[in-house]
């Protein structure tokens, strides 16, 4: 995609970069910031090698594009109303056209030029005919879509390749600049499926502009879409005076009315569940080299989204790290490389044999070290037992005799022996899934002041919450953990330990319903505890997998699981920069220091600053400062961690962070944080909004308008026992506008018939 961006840009076709799961644009001005720098390009196209590529249209590159809107699975037809347009109007001349991966076309014509300007529209010459004129951009060829499909220029009509766009028919620029009141070219005359028919267009226009209206529109906003929707759909469309007058009346009465003052067949205002929030995914391939292509084999053959094998995988590699390395932002800012990772699914999803796979080496490597560690432990057990048997023997000596001076020999004797006897080396340990604060604490101080925990489940947040300490929360160690503050531990029969750069990494899995409620307990989100973790919340395979042992990729290949544990072996051997000769010279290693690239700093700082704007009051990170102020900082450990695994059988330290490699942290970064938002809102979700969401989705997935009480209770039975369960989820859905509830009448004897819920009409509409 790289090379063929280029390839425009030569050519003088300024372009950009789009998301190719979206198309939306992925630079902060959108295609305000096309170009045809080769040097810009290449650094975009590094940091998204597959993005798709934008142009942008009108009179910067002098074409406007009919975009024609096809798709046999959505129903789009929009070469039907191409035909009845052309049929009514006359032909279109032969230009440059682009096929679109979806069976679509893009017919390029010739911008006017001079003070004329191609307006953007869609439908308004007829159902999916839309225009992409000034302020708008197309996808270029050979742009391909993540299943494979691509653009595609038709037959040798490429523009880059001398082709020039043909100017439009005078009909159809008429029809392109005529204003919204204008007669719809359209010469269809039979109806599509989202077409308005007479009987119901006034409705359905008043109850657009009331939901419009209700989201905070102004009234010249709303008299704009009416207008649009009105030539768009309906057939034959409303004269614009009655048009007008229907935005007025919807702007003159209250937002939403009193129940009073509503028509009969009026709904109240729509109060948001935000169940429809499309979360960003994970691109299987963000983690760099061998990490990235373990963890993206490991999804499919798990057959568990990439979100797990994802984030466990950067957790395990952070483990190493953490060990051995920090990195400086910027003079006076440096983070250390442990991360916290919280991957929510439900059970069922095979957590537990993702999590051992990326342990994998971890424990193999555990295993090996405590096989050489071994015999050390068993002669410093020896020498301290015959220490010990002196010292008592010394001891039983000095009970046995009256003289003062042999006393005063044994007692010596046998404090020197003691204070031979060396202490035992502890098992060498990278992590553990199940420890109580004050045991945690202890690995810490025996294992270099360096752990992991690592857990397909969340009893991490139970322990924290004092479990073993009758209900006092225990936090200040984990969260000097994450920070790498100095902390003394306390270990019963031992000396305390001073631990004076601790490094927590944390990697946990667990079930949604497990979050849900964790911001109520004590301390949890007051002391910053759940704004440290970096949260995703994919969706669930399960009900879709394939299974079987005989799918393509249903193994992750033996060489890509050797590579990931050379991987972590090679990053586990890093050396510190010293330690002292002391007893606890674990704990007095320097670590190695990680720089960025001038390059890399940059781009950290615009992403710092852009979250920076977006938590001033009224932005939407306003409520959680908590969470989106820790991002940038986190940002910087993804960075390292990334960076340590591209030079993992080097030094890490002998180059800076690159560019790339920050631009892939900074994905990453603002793919938690978008997570973290909608986990946020899970954590603080109030149990009846929660069934009241599941009931909706239960509705829009099967695009129900309506259904019985009786039908949706049979539907969900597993999630409410009751019918007066779900009742009460229903009176949310009809407070917040989504549906009503009608009675039915008993046409006889026996059982009532099951009341009908209604979806409202502009909501069923979209599912049509």
């Amino acid at each position: 995609m790289g090379d063929a961006a280029l390839t425009h840009a030569t050519r003088g076709i300024p372009v950009f970069p789009c998301n190719p799961e979206n198309k939306r644009p992925l630079t902060a001005h959108g295609f305000k910031d096309a170009t045809t720098d080769k040097d810009q390009i290449r650094q975009w196209w590094q940091r998204w090698p597959n993005a798709l590529i934008g142009m942008p249209t009108g009179a910067v590159t002098k074409v406007f594009v009919l975009d024609v809107d096809n798709d046999p699975l959505t129903g789009k037809d929009g070469e039907s109303s191409l035909f009845q347009l052309v049929n009514g109007h006359g032909s279109l001349p032969d230009t440059v056209e682009a096929m679109t991966p979806r069976g679509g076309r893009h017919i390029y014509f010739r911008h006017p030029g001079g003070d004329v300007r191609i307006p953007n529209s869609a439908s308004k010459l007829g159902p999916n005919l839309d225009i992409r004129g000034d302020g708008g951009y197309v996808i270029l060829p050979p742009s391909r879509l993540p299943d494979g499909r691509c653009y595609a220029w038709e037959g040798s009509s490429d523009p880059t390749e001398g082709a020039r766009s043909a100017a439009a028919p005078d009909w159809l620029l008429n029809a392109v600049l005529a204003p919204p009141t204008a007669e719809a070219p359209s010469a269809q005359t039979s109806a599509a499926p989202d077409q308005i028919e007479s009987g119901r267009r006034n409705d359905t226009l008043f109850r657009l502009g009331r939901s419009l209206r209700a989201k905070g529109l102004t009234d010249g906003a709303v008299l704009a879409a009416l207008r649009a929707e009105n030539l768009a759909k309906c057939r034959p469309p409303l004269p614009d005076a009655e048009v007008a007058a229907l935005a007025q009346s919807v702007c003159t009465k209250p937002p939403g009315g009193s129940a009073e003052s509503r028509e009969p067949d009026e709904w109240p205002d729509l109060v948001r569940l935000d169940t429809g929030r499309e979360l960003p995914r994970l691109r299987p391939d963000l983690l760099p080299g061998w990490a990235g292509r373990y963890a993206a084999a490991l999804a499919i053959a798990t057959e568990t989204p990439p979100e797990l094998a994802g984030a466990l995988t950067l957790a395990a590699c952070s483990v190493p790290c953490a060990r051995r390395m920090s990195v400086m932002v910027a003079p006076g800012h440096f983070e250390n490389t442990n991360t916290w990772l919280a991957v929510a699914l439900p059970p069922g999803n095979r957590k537990s044999a993702v999590q051992s796979a990326v342990c994998a080496p971890l424990v193999a490597w555990e295993r090996e070290q405590a096989e050489i560690v071994a015999p050390k432990i068993a002669h410093a057990q020896s020498e301290a037992k015959t220490l010990q048997v002196r010292a008592n023997a010394a001891r039983a000596s000095a009970a046995k005799t009256t003289n003062t001076a042999e006393i005063r020999e044994a007692t010596n004797l046998a404090a020197d022996l003691e204070g031979q006897v060396p202490e035992i080396p502890a098992l060498p340990q990278l992590w553990t899934s199940d420890a109580t604060p004050e045991r945690l604490g202890a690995l810490l101080a025996e294992q270099g002041e360096c752990m992991a925990w690592l857990s397909s489940e969340a009893g991490l947040f139970d322990l924290l919450a004092g479990r073993y300490s009758n209900g006092i929360p225990n936090l200040d160690l984990v969260l000097k953990a994450w920070s790498g503050d100095a902390e003394r531990v306390d270990r019963g029969s031992r000396p305390p330990v001073f631990l004076l750069r601790p490094r927590l990494t944390i990697g946990l899995s667990p079930q949604p319903d497990v979050l849900r409620g964790l911001s109520m307990r004590p301390g949890f989100r007051g002391r910053g505890l759940l704004a440290r973790f970096a949260y995703l919340l994919p969706p669930s395979p399960l009900g879709y997998r394939q299974l079987g042992a005989d799918r393509p990729g249903a193994r992750v290949p033996e060489g890509l699981a050797a590579e990931y544990d050379a991987g972590i072996r090679a990053m586990l051997e890093w050396g510190p920069v010293n330690s002292a000769n002391s007893a606890n010279s674990a704990n007095e290693e320097r670590p190695r220091l990680l720089r960025l690239s001038p390059a890399a700093y940059a781009e950290w700082l615009d992403f710092a600053r852009a979250v920076e704007v977006r938590m001033r009051p009224g932005n939407d990170l306003e409520s959680m400062t908590d969470l989106a102020a820790k991002v940038p900082g986190t940002a910087a450990r993804y960075a390292a961690v990334m960076h340590g695994i591209e030079h993992a059988h080097g030094a890490p330290w002998e180059t800076p962070i690159s560019i790339d490699t920050m631009g892939r942290a900074l994905e990453f970064a603002a793919l938690t944080l978008e997570h973290g938002i909608a986990v946020m809102g899970l954590m603080d979700a109030d149990p009846e909004l929660a069934a009241a969401r599941k009931v909706w989705q239960w509705l829009e997935r099967g695009r129900r308008v309506d259904a019985t009480v009786r039908q949706v209770f049979e539907g969900l039975k597993g999630t409410f026992p009751r019918v007066a369960a779900l009742e009460s989820a229903l009176d949310t859905l009809v407070e917040r506008g989504y549906v009503r509830v009608v009675e039915a009448r008993r046409d006889g004897p026996g059982r009532k018939p099951s009341p009908t819920i209604e979806v409202r009409p502009e909501l069923a509409e979209a599912w049509r």
